[in-house]
């Protein structure tokens, strides 16, 4: 397509690109100068085709990632029910604990160290 057959939105959306392009790939304003528009236009376009293709193949990583921790947080939370700390008799007994720890250290971390292992235990007993 000419430059010259393009109606004016054409025209703004193109240079707009080519400006926001010409600031990350100077070489723009070489190709303007000797090639015209078209032509930056087009190397442009062969720009970004790659960085376009390693966002689909970062994207699908992504969302791989996502199902699989949408699985792993689903079976975590069907287990529930199951665990030690849904019986209330251990869930009371581990949080009367940490709320002690807590109180005589004033340490999260260090009431978590009693917490959790205590749970580890009850749950290995189980």
């Amino acid at each position: 397509m000419k430059w010259h057959a393009l109606g004016l939105t054409g025209k703004i959306v193109i240079g707009t690109a080519i400006l926001g392009a010409a600031l990350i790939a100077p070489e723009l304003a070489l190709l303007l100068q000797f090639g015209g528009i078209e032509t930056a236009f087009a190397y442009s376009l062969l720009w970004v085709a790659p960085l376009l293709a390693k966002t689909r193949v970062v994207s699908r990583q992504v969302s791989s990632v996502i199902a699989h921790l949408s699985t792993v947080a689903g079976a975590l939370w069907h287990s529930l029910p199951y665990r030690a700390i849904s019986r209330p008799d251990v869930f009371s007994a581990q949080s009367l604990c940490c709320l002690v720890a807590w109180g005589l250290t004033g340490s999260v971390s260090l009431a978590l160290l009693c917490y959790m292992p205590g749970l580890l235990v009850v749950q290995n007993l189980m």
